[in-house]
């Protein structure tokens, strides 16, 4: 029985069904330009069991960048010697018009072109209009091009790493960046990140910005409270004087309760402060000091107390009430306490799994965790 890999009938059946069986060809075939060409339209990846001759075919080349830009990197090496006509291999990557179909489908294609025309403006500046990342293949004369890397830039600020340091110490470049990427300020000189302008523009884009601007302005009123309104969160790269100013923290915890875990000066301590942040979310109540989270009231001490001042609450059980499951975090004297154990379960059943084995079997317990299941 002869071979069937080099049937050209057999192989072209295989290929136009699965392109990538031009692997199993013979080599006869996979210099046959009519197989090649129905495996790369079947599948772009196909190209790399080409021959070399094919693989420096310009038409072939062309078929599969049109399927996926990525395909540049399988056409011919650049160290083959350069035929006349038709353009071939070398001159696939080399070839304006083979790369800009290229890189027109996928930026991250620029990779892959020859030096020549990663120096090229019109090529790079195509390549970055699908992909801004590409700028990291551009060449590095071109980085220093305004023309070139700000519509970039517009479109992705993380883009400033690529940038040399000259450009990285460019106010008015960080500026741009950090319109579209709160983080590119990471990238940017020290000189830049101490720049109030570009910070404030930073953090506003995203709060946690702060944690690259400098000492001084990680404690300046405006810079902080851009960056924490943008993200509560952004509390953390604050200078000492706003995780301890009670009145800021208030404000902070008030809009994420999580941020509780970022103050200092005593206030995870602080029965406001931590009202402020578990009343926010039940979640903050590990943040609060292990004073305040053996702090509960009985419901009748309770009762008594709302109806004097119907805004007195204790800290656990607003906690609680948020969210059942932080009964896990209550002190173990609290643990023994059924009530507070049949609020959590009101809350959320799967608090039961955090009860203390005699409460485990507690009936009404069990039957209040079962009935909220049920619904």
């Amino acid at each position: 029985m002869g071979d069937f890999r080099a049937e050209k009938e057999v192989v072209l059946a295989a290929v136009q069904h699965t392109g990538m069986a031009l692997y199993y060809a013979s080599p006869a075939l996979r210099d046959d330009l009519e197989v090649v060409m129905a495996a790369v339209e079947q599948h772009w990846m196909a190209l790399q069991y080409a021959s070399e001759e094919l693989r420096d075919d310009f038409d072939v080349g062309l078929r599969a960048v049109k399927a996926n830009g990525l395909a540049l990197r399988e056409t011919g090496a650049l160290e083959r010697p350069r035929p006349s006509f038709p353009p071939v291999g070398p001159q696939c990557k080399d070839n304006a018009n083979l790369v800009m179909e290229a890189v027109s489908n996928d930026g991250r294609a620029l990779q892959y072109a020859s030096e020549n025309l990663r120096r090229d403006n019109f090529v790079v500046m195509e390549a970055l209009k699908h992909d801004p990342e590409a700028l990291e293949f551009a060449d590095e004369e071109l980085k220093d091009s305004l023309e070139v890397i700000m519509p970039a830039l517009r479109r992705d600020g993380a883009v400033l790493r690529f940038l040399p340091d000259a450009m990285r110490d460019n106010g008015d470049v960080a500026l741009d960046a950090v319109q579209t990427c709160g983080l590119a300020v990471a990238y940017a000189s020290l000189r830049v990140r101490g720049d109030k302008e570009v910070i404030l523009a930073a953090v506003r884009a995203d709060g946690f910005a702060l944690a690259y601007a400098t000492q001084e302005l990680q404690g300046d009123e405006d810079v902080v409270d851009a960056a924490c309104g943008e993200n509560p969160l952004a509390l953390q790269y604050a200078s000492d004087r706003w995780r301890c100013e009670k009145d800021f923290v208030k404000g902070v915890v008030g809009n994420d309760g999580l941020a509780l875990e970022f103050v200092s000066g005593g206030l995870s301590n602080d029965k406001e402060v931590c009202m402020e942040a578990v009343s926010n979310t039940g979640a903050a109540l590990i943040h609060c000091s292990a004073q305040l989270r053996d702090d509960a009231r009985s419901e009748r001490l309770l009762r008594r107390e709302r109806a004097a001042s119907p805004l007195d609450d204790d800290i656990v059980r607003t906690a609680v009430n948020n969210d059942g499951l932080q009964f896990l975090h209550v002190s173990p004297r609290l643990r023994h306490d059924r009530d507070l154990l049949l609020l959590a379960v009101k809350r959320s059943p799967r608090a039961l799994a955090h009860a203390l084995v005699d409460q485990i079997h507690d009936q009404e317990a069990e039957e209040r965790s079962r009935k909220i299941a049920d619904v």
